[in-house]
């Protein structure tokens, strides 16, 4: 694969997005473009620094990170869900346990048929409950993350897939698919598998993907300017290391209980 096509490929995509935005959205762009050109700018500007600084961060060790940049989804900006939301895919057996839990059953789940999964899944969506999207402690684990995938293994991040597909099942579902290929044009969103590439371009597992309908429905926070301030929070401290996040917490520790025992 070319340079060259992958810009062509790039570039196609990108009108494709265009092309499914309604006319509301596309006329109110449009109108900014032409009538707010400076505050355009300054958002574009900004848009592209903070994708510069995640390139460097992704970048850092001196070579390319090439399973994040295989991986990565374009046109990536971070959106909150509103705490307790959330979309999952179950079997039809975790029914009753999951409606204690606050879920509800909002429709079956096709999936892939090349997984040859026999039981029947389906769609459950909460909005009470669930934990907070962050915690601050006094040890946490740091994931790096590029344009919405883990850096170290390209997977989805944030729960937005329905579970992954490894090892020699993935090899199976890879080898159906090239027996297969003619098959798999022109499915419904929600019905294939996404693949996870390495740095040799070789698929290594996939992803059950969520139906973008079903996702785009879910509560969330979608403003561009809290979530640039989100996007760019980590990049800013790109040289911020675990250590330094949670410096010594044995000790801490330690000191705080002699200090507080009876």
């Amino acid at each position: 694969m070319t340079d060259e096509l992958i810009d062509a490929i790039d570039r196609l995509t990108t009108l494709y997005a265009w092309g499914k935005l309604d006319s509301d959205t596309r006329q109110t762009l449009t109108g900014l473009m032409a009538n707010e050109l400076k505050g355009m700018e300054t958002v574009t500007g900004f848009l592209d620094h903070v994708r510069a600084m995640e390139i460097h961060r992704r970048d850092r060790h001196g070579r390319t990170n090439v399973r994040a940049q295989l991986n990565g989804w374009k046109g990536y900006v971070p959106a909150l869900l509103q705490e307790g939301a959330g979309l999952i895919v179950a079997d039809a057996s975790q029914h009753e346990k999951l409606v204690k839990r606050g879920y509800v059953r909002i429709g079956d789940y096709p999936g892939d048929a090349r997984e040859g999964r026999s039981s029947p899944r389906s769609y459950y969506q909460t909005t009470v409950g669930g934990k907070a999207q962050f915690r601050q402690g006094v040890a946490q684990t740091v994931h790096e993350t590029w344009q919405g995938v883990d850096s170290r293994t390209g997977a989805t991040t944030g729960g937005h897939h329905a579970g992954l597909v490894l090892g020699r099942r993935a090899e199976r579902v890879a080898a159906q698919a090239r027996r297969d290929s003619a098959k798999n044009d022109g499915l419904p969103a929600g019905d294939y598998l996404l693949p996870i590439f390495d740095e040799k371009m070789a698929v290594v597992g996939y992803e059950r993907p969520l139906d973008p309908a079903r996702v785009e429905k879910l509560p969330k926070d979608e403003h561009l300017g809290r979530m640039l301030g989100v996007w760019a929070a980590p990049e800013a401290s790109l040289d911020v290391t675990p250590a330094k996040l949670a410096p010594s917490p044995p000790p801490c520790l330690s000191s705080r209980f002699r200090r507080e025992k009876p």
